[in-house]
């Protein structure tokens, strides 16, 4: 096999077991927040199944900086083509998720609501700063990301991967450190509630260290890393993920502290890490799932919360029997869902340009 084949096979996999990993977190995450109000084994079941999923997005732009980095031609070819791509779903998703907001919202009535011209003002301030829908940040951080995409291969080529490999160290070890001085004792910034200080495209920026990251690991020959190493460092990072966040809410009251599901966090990070070369050394030519759900990955991340927030309407939720089970069922039937959905829209022509 070819480097070229392995690549596109264990980014085949990455991207499907990441939008599954996306799918579950968002299916198991409402019951964290109901800590004293359900059985602790219930919340635990939550906390493990949410836990084991938080690297699903960093592999999404380590992806997406290891085929940018990479990428040929002028700026002006690669934005055209990147912002084509993703621009018109973003537009399309936004609308759709504001008026889906509206609906849900038993406050207002949806059709007087169109007529208000206060309604697309609203729209407009939220597409602008964001985010319409909670799992529509990402995609505020990965255009700023795109945006950036031929300054960062600039820096690239300019600096030796020792010399990245450095900066990516320091820049991580920076913002681990001002999370814990900011959690232990209110110093520094809390990185997760900045989007809302300072906009989700600007937010965006910290997720630089992933993309570049992302290119070096899949430089990198798997056979010069000890893979032992890093699987003790995946594993403890799971371990530190659950246990922390179980023991930090506990402290806190039973009210739900996320600190330790962040993504730019030491013990998620290094979890991201081990499952990316993990899956580069392990991955063989891929099933037919897994290329579907790669294939339609995008569109399921853009539509899948639609058919939670629908089920959980209709009462169809995690909740109906055994979390162990109910959880990966319900995140299934999601899926299932959503990729129906998406193969349908892309063989529609106006429709498939908004899930690429």
């Amino acid at each position: 096999m070819n480097n070229n084949l392995e690549r596109i096979y264990y980014f085949d996999s990455l991207r499907a077991l990441a939008i599954i990993g996306v799918v579950l977190l968002h299916s198991a995450a409402p019951l964290l927040y109901e800590f004293n109000n359900i059985s602790k084994v219930n919340w635990h079941v939550a906390n493990i199944y949410d836990s084991v999923t938080r690297w699903s997005v960093p592999i999404f732009f380590m992806i997406s900086g290891y085929l940018n980095l990479n990428s040929t031609g002028k700026p002006i070819i690669f934005y055209k083509k990147r912002f084509a791509k993703i621009l018109i779903p973003f537009i399309f998703w936004a609308i759709c998720y504001y008026l889906f907001s509206l609906y849900l919202n038993p406050t207002i009535y949806l059709i007087p609501s169109l007529f208000d011209i206060s309604t697309y003002k609203v729209f407009f301030t939220q597409l602008l700063f964001g985010p319409i829908y909670y799992h529509l940040w990402f995609i505020y951080s990965i255009l700023i990301l795109y945006l950036l995409n031929p300054l960062l291969k600039m820096f690239i080529a300019r600096f030796s991967t020792k010399t990245i490999c450095w900066t990516l160290i320091i820049y991580f070890i920076s913002i681990s450190i001002n999370n814990i001085l900011n959690l232990m004792f209110g110093i520094g910034t809390n990185t997760s509630g900045l989007a809302n200080i300072i906009g989700y495209f600007s937010y965006g920026l910290l997720f630089v260290g992933y993309y570049v990251l992302g290119y070096l690991l899949g430089k990198i020959d798997i056979n010069t890393i000890n893979m032992k190493f890093i699987n003790f460092l995946g594993v403890a990072g799971l371990l530190i993920t659950i246990i922390g966040t179980y023991l930090i809410t506990s402290y806190n009251q039973g009210i739900f502290n996320a600190y330790f599901y962040h993504y730019l966090n030491f013990n998620t990070l290094v979890v991201s890490i081990w499952v990316f070369t993990l899956l580069k050394s392990k991955t063989k030519k891929p099933s037919t799932l897994i290329l579907l759900l790669s294939k339609y990955s995008f569109g399921i991340y853009l539509i899948h919360i639609l058919f939670i927030e629908l089920l959980n309407k209709l009462q169809i939720n995690i909740t109906l029997f055994n979390l162990l089970l109910s959880i990966p069922i319900f995140t299934i039937v999601v899926l299932f869902m959503s990729i129906i959905a998406v193969w349908f829209m892309s063989k529609i022509p106006l429709l498939k340009k908004v899930v690429p």
